[in-house]
């Protein structure tokens, strides 16, 4: 399943992805994509 997030400038978002799943990030404006952070979420 796709989705399309946008996100304005200097904002942020948080979403959950999945194993196997992707993240693709574009530039819409400006020359800067984004700072990217990730975390990994172990379950017991």
């Amino acid at each position: 399943m796709k989705r399309k997030y946008t996100v304005a400038a200097c904002g942020g978002l948080c979403i959950d992805v999945k194993r196997g799943q992707t993240v693709t990030v574009y530039d819409t404006e400006g020359g800067q994509v984004v700072g990217f952070f990730a975390e990994i979420v172990v379950e017991d």
